[in-house]
């Protein structure tokens, strides 16, 4: 007998088990490959006075879609900043310009920003609440409109939970998109095993649903540590019956290595949204990038424009141009983060600079959760365990806070401390002590207005020195002893920084007005502790978090820019003029009803949309994805036999289906014609 070769066997194998089936079964097996088949028709949040509407739109879902839109190409930043730019010089206009790269520039003929902020962020908020869905055909109509294709199987039982649970903006979970969108373009063999090869390396552990039953393995990681993942598998248990079979490995590191080059993230996304694989191979990788941001960022970005203007004799990356002279504030704070957008990012963040080399070479795309990860980086965002429980202390209102100064304690952490570097200089919380125990000097301040009508431009108050503005403003210092640092340079970090030795407890810090919350050597894991006081949080970083699409800076927090430079004026905006306006008649006392206004609002949200049932929602929705990113992987040794397969099978499925309507429907000629030439069973 004439021996065949193993993948021959195979696919023998495989199309005589299709045609067995095709003899065998009928079209009830259609249902376990069909996403709104498996659909419950019981919508819990269907309005009475609406169920035929409700009964089309559910019919709608049953149908094929038309095949997906691509998105429109993401803009051109510097060029729509240039254009913003051009409009406030040339037209006096009297509004602030809100810019795509997330900042807001002053106007001198508008109001003062701060008053547009608070205004626009309320009214967004109000809109994003107000077109949240209400039933599930709604929320899958949102998906398929957001994202371009159907939700993956099981969405409903994930809208089962959020129903149940009351959890609130159901259709804000971009931030999973943004993660996963370029695995969707991956071969799903190479996907997997490259998950296998991250199972078991230091500071890890994988994540394994089999059965209905969640579990953490193959735990690696330093003693006391465990309850990390304990955490994790937590959120899961109360819906672990309902988890398909999966693995997924997670990193407890507070940040990120794994980042991606831009042309195979740009590719990846393409074949995600075209419904292809990346062919990587026809992309140039053998360039040689003596900086990360060569290889992350695009060329048309402004981290790329600033990088082609170097030589290529300079021996470091020399900082960009300082930002124009205008002052700016964060409206939106996900585009504010991004270091492709914002060059000097680089210099401002430990998290950055201690991190230059360039990625892998050939490039991969490697599928990890983490609880922590800049824009630029490929890692998969995950709830963060850290932030779910603090020992809770008597908190006075509002009025009865005592200190109106911002308030800052913690450690020297954010990068490596080396007598041979004095990049360390330019990290966040060394910046921040600094700047708050800055005296000599002086700088310009914009105060705050007496009514909206004043011009910000009669509001500028050049040359105040440090000396009046740091003291009352100010309460900042490193807590302890100097750590993450060689001995010399643990020595000049005491001698030249304030430290207090006696920690700061949290009821004492509660006596403050004002919180600011910055990075460490990660996110920082004190966020939800600080909002949910009764003081107003200042945050500024440069990490995206699992709930950022779910938040509204200027009525939940106060964002700030990573180099503080708007720091006083925020502060100046709420405390009012301090005394140092001198003859400025439009200035005043301060808005501190505005603030005490946010810091309500902040508390409020993390009672309703920061629960456990939140977190648990945001991973369960993640979980599903993994059928798509992993689904073949498992079944088919390689990409031709597993593009065979599913065009078998999707020729069978369609004859069962012929046969069974042509039984049942007389008519049924007129139902099998499809909506879209593009229109399958099996996407």
């Amino acid at each position: 007998m004439l021996a065949l070769p193993r993948r021959t066997r195979f696919i023998l194998f495989l199309l005589l088990s299709i045609f067995t089936l095709r003899l065998f079964f009928n079209s009830s097996f259609l249902h376990s490959f069909t996403l709104d088949s498996s659909f419950s028709s019981d919508d819990h949040r269907r309005k009475s006075d609406s169920n035929s509407e409700e009964r089309r739109e559910e019919q709608q879902v049953l149908q094929c879609p038309p095949p997906p839109l691509l998105p429109p190409s993401p803009p051109n930043l510097e060029a729509e900043r240039a254009r913003a730019l051009a409009r406030q010089k040339t037209l006096a206009t009297e509004s602030n310009q809100f810019l795509p790269n997330g900042l807001v520039e002053l106007n001198p003929n508008a109001p003062h920003p701060i008053l547009d902020l608070i205004s626009h962020s309320q009214k967004q908020w109000t809109q994003k609440n107000a077109r949240q869905s209400t039933t599930l055909s709604q929320a899958v109509s949102e998906y398929k409109r957001r994202y371009g294709r159907k939700p993956p199987r099981g969405f409903d039982k994930w809208w089962e939970y959020v129903d149940k649970n009351s959890i609130l903006l159901p259709d804000e979970y971009d931030q999973i998109n943004r993660d996963l969108e370029p695995f969707l373009g991956v071969d799903p063999v190479a996907l997997n095993e490259e998950s296998k090869n991250e199972e078991g390396k230091s500071g890890s552990y994988t994540l394994v649903s089999r059965k209905g039953k969640v579990e953490a393995v193959k735990l690696d990681m330093k003693e006391g540590e465990e309850w990390k993942p304990k955490t994790i598998v937590g959120f899961l248990r109360e819906v672990e019956k309902d988890l398909p079979d999966f693995r997924a490995v997670f990193s407890i590191h507070d940040g990120s290595s794994l980042y991606p080059h831009h042309a195979h993230r740009k590719a990846a996304i393409e074949a995600a949204r075209s419904g292809t694989y990346a062919d990587f191979s026809k992309i140039d990788t053998k360039k040689y990038y003596r900086f990360s941001w060569e290889a992350v960022c695009p060329p048309s970005s402004p981290m790329g424009l600033h990088l082609s203007t170097l030589s290529p004799s300079d021996p470091y990356f020399p900082p960009p141009s300082p930002p124009p002279p205008s002052k700016s504030f964060i409206h939106s704070h996900l585009p504010a983060l991004d270091p492709c957008t914002h060059p000097s990012h680089a210099h401002l963040s430990g998290f950055f600079f201690s991190r230059t080399e360039p990625p892998p070479n050939p490039p991969r795309l490697i599928p990890v959760f983490g609880s922590s990860k800049a824009v630029i980086h490929e890692n998969i965002l995950a709830v963060a365990p850290d932030q779910l429980y603090w020992n809770r202390v008597d908190d006075p209102v509002w009025r009865e806070k005592e200190d109106g100064r911002v308030v800052w304690r913690g450690s020297n952490t954010g990068t490596i401390f080396k007598q041979d570097s004095q990049k360390w200089r330019g990290s966040q919380r060394v910046r921040l002590i600094g700047l708050g125990q800055k005296v000599r000097g002086r700088t310009d301040v914009l105060l705050s207005p007496s009514s909206p009508q004043i011009r910000a431009g009669d509001l500028i108050k050049e040359n105040v020195s440090y000396a009046e503005l740091t003291p009352p403003l100010m309460d900042v210092a490193f807590a302890g002893r100097a750590i993450q640092c060689d001995e010399a340079t643990c020595g000049v970090l005491e001698a030249e920084y304030r430290y207090e030795k006696v920690r700061q407890g949290t009821g004492d810090a509660n006596l403050y007005k004002y919180f600011i919350d910055v990075d460490g050597n990660g996110w920082s894991a004190r966020f939800r502790r600080l909002m949910a006081s009764n003081s107003l949080v200042l945050k500024s970083t440069v990490f995206p978090e699992w709930f950022t699409d779910r938040i509204q800076p200027w009525v939940h927090y106060v964002p700030v820019k990573v180099d503080y430079s708007d720091l006083y004026d925020i502060l100046l905006f709420f405390r009012g003029d301090l005394g140092i306006s001198r003859r400025k008649s439009g200035a005043r006392e301060g808005y501190d009803h505005l603030a005490e206004k946010i810091a309500s609002e902040g508390k409020k949200w993390i009672g309703e949309y920061w629960r456990e049932e939140d977190m648990t929602a945001y991973m369960f929705r993640y979980v599903f994805y993994l059928l798509i990113l992993y689904s073949s992987s498992f079944f088919f040794p390689s990409s031709f036999l597993r593009s065979l397969a599913l065009a078998s099978i999707s020729s069978f499925i369609s004859s069962l289906t012929s046969d069974f309507v042509r039984m049942i429907h007389p008519m049924s000629f007129l139902l099998l014609q499809p909506s879209s030439p593009h229109c399958s069973i099996i996407r």
